[in-house]
């Protein structure tokens, strides 16, 4: 009987977590970078980009929507592309990672902003970090190699 006391406690003391990531996530910390290129070849650069390293698109979406410091001007196109929530199992929790882009083009200049959270969900608590530059930079990276191959 004690030890089925004991297993109970054990189990009810883990507790749980949960983790909820937004879709739209703040500017905090975001990694910008700037490319010469055509906003239609940048915008399918980027989903390529997304795709071939294992990113899924979940929504593309106006980001004035979201931003109240974007203002809509002629001739300058803007999207806002927000993935899936990848997942990764980790020995006492799980990782769940998210990230938006913001495209800016005006002419033949595209801005890109890269938004990227991490949630490692634990017992008794969840780690929420926005920083992650080894992955941005692994998807300017792609996103460069592209647009030269493009050009």
């Amino acid at each position: 009987m004690r030890k089925i006391y004991y297993t109970v406690l054990f189990v009810f003391m883990l507790g749980c977590t949960t983790a909820t990531i937004p879709n739209y996530l703040p500017d905090i910390k975001p990694y910008t970078k700037r490319f010469y290129a055509d906003y239609d070849v940048t915008l399918k650069t980027i989903i390529r980009s997304l795709e071939d390293l294992g990113w899924a698109i979940e929504k593309k979406a106006n980001p004035i929507v979201y931003e109240q410091n974007i203002v809509d001007s002629p001739g300058k196109n803007q999207i806002l592309i927000i993935t899936n929530v990848r997942q990764t199992p980790m020995f006492l929790g799980t990782r769940y990672a998210r990230i938006n882009i913001l495209l800016s083009s005006i002419d033949n200049i595209s801005d890109i902003e890269i938004r990227y959270v991490t949630i490692t969900a634990l017992p008794f608590k969840s780690l929420r970090s926005y920083e992650n530059k080894s992955a941005v930079e692994r998807i300017f990276d792609h996103i460069k190699k592209s647009l030269e191959e493009a050009s």
